[in-house]
């Protein structure tokens, strides 16, 4: 039997204006052939989702390996024939192992790319869990947030209950802050003591927060 590789959006456009028959090359293909054929036609769109990316890259780097290729050399390979480094292809490949509804919310930017990854790392119950609460709760996550629940899922460590209160709040994110001496000196003259300038300064971020606000 024949199967289709390519040109599935011209064989639809086609069929809408009524024509029954189109040009087509039939070639013979082992299975690993044919996904790499299709591969390669998908990835010459000019638009393509993180979703059809990582997926694409993915199928491609199994189809050479099942060939007995080495994993490093077609990470070169499938980077070099669409501009990225290695490390930016594994990482779509790490990202291909998400569940369709969160890879879904990475297309949509609802999670974060970076994030995505991290949690390509837990397993499936997991990541069902860690969806489920996303959709509950409507959450934002951050990468410190997914860096944790990694972390947790590798030590065996994340439960459902752990994962619900990683997401219920975000995580405190430590910050120093010093400012000038020589520059605050540079805006008052010295009729202002330091509290002066501290009060100054409080009133001004107050009338700020509240603006902002």
């Amino acid at each position: 039997f024949y199967e289709m590789i390519s040109g599935h959006r011209r064989l639809f456009a086609v069929n809408q204006i009524g024509l029954d028959k189109i040009p087509a090359v039939v070639k013979e293909y082992s299975d690993d052939e044919a996904v790499l054929a299709m591969v390669d036609s998908n990835l010459q769109r000019e638009e393509l989702l993180v979703s059809e990316r990582a997926r694409a890259f993915s199928q491609r780097y199994e189809a050479c390996k099942h060939q007995g290729r080495k994993g490093g050399y077609v990470l070169d390979e499938i980077g070099d024939s669409v501009g990225e480094n290695r490390k930016q292809i594994q990482r779509y490949i790490w990202i291909a192992r998400l569940l369709d509804e969160l890879l879904d919310m990475v297309d949509i930017k609802k999670l974060g790319f970076c994030q995505g990854v991290d949690i390509s790392f837990l397993t499936k119950e997991e990541q069902a869990a860690v969806l489920l609460e996303m959709k509950m709760n409507e959450v934002k996550m951050s990468l410190k947030q997914s860096a944790l629940l990694k972390k947790l899922s590798q030590e065996n460590a994340l439960s459902n209950e752990k994962i619900r209160e990683i997401l219920s709040k975000p995580l405190l994110v430590k910050r120093t802050f010093s400012m000038n001496e020589s520059k605050i000196n540079s805006y008052f003259d010295e009729r202002y003591s330091s509290e002066d300038i501290k009060k100054v300064i409080y009133n001004l971020l107050d009338q700020w927060k509240q603006g902002v606000n």
